[in-house]
């Protein structure tokens, strides 16, 4: 059963684990067209490979011709980053059930794809890896129409812009930076002598 992830979460770990502020909301847009923003979602591809979890992250894709045993390159160096290795079985567990390991895992990914766009075939985008991303989100960045159900591009805007807003919130926060002790003493409309009769 799909469970419901929450955008604050996402944008935090995202954030703490250094995807550029740049990036999250387009990701957390492509993540409400992949899974609805919900772990313990199985999609299966075309090629019988399957996407799991928030971020639908093809596991299958990162072992070397499929071989369970045999993690690639960006795999291995993610678990000589977070000093474990996992089985695929465990491996797929984590990304589909837990966004916290998930964010880990797609921003070690991302950095991957940013850092080597001609080996990856990215063309300088680590986000087009996603085909929601490509297909919908990227029409969205442009004005164009996205050719998707209106629930589902409605929850994805909304998504993007909640992203958004969370990640701007140190910005607004310094904009609008004010001692909340100096309005204290400005009397109500209703109170003392404001000009208006």
């Amino acid at each position: 059963m799909a469970v419901s992830v929450r955008i604050s979460d996402l944008v935090e770990y995202l954030q703490g684990f250094g995807v550029s502020d740049a990036l999250i909301p387009l990701l957390i847009m492509t993540s409400s067209f992949e899974s609805g923003l919900n772990n313990n979602v199985i999609g299966t591809n075309s090629n019988g490979t399957k996407d799991y979890g928030v971020y639908q992250i093809n596991v299958e894709g990162f072992y070397e011709n499929r071989d369970k045993e045999k993690p690639d390159k960006t795999l291995k160096l993610f678990f000589d980053k977070i000093g474990k290795k996992y089985k695929q079985e465990e491996f797929i567990d984590k990304i589909n059930n837990n966004e916290k390991f998930a964010s880990q895992f797609v921003a070690h990914y991302i950095k991957r794809l940013s850092d080597n766009p001609k080996s990856f075939g990215t063309d300088g985008d680590p986000l087009n890896k996603w085909n929601a991303y490509k297909d919908h989100v990227v029409p969205f960045t442009k004005g164009e129409k996205i050719d998707r159900d209106l629930e589902s591009v409605t929850d994805a805007i909304g998504a993007y812009v909640n992203s958004y807003m969370q990640v701007k919130s140190k910005e607004f926060k310094n904009l609008f930076n004010y001692d909340s002790s100096s309005i204290a003493n400005i009397p109500s409309p209703n109170e003392g002598n404001n000009g208006w009769r």
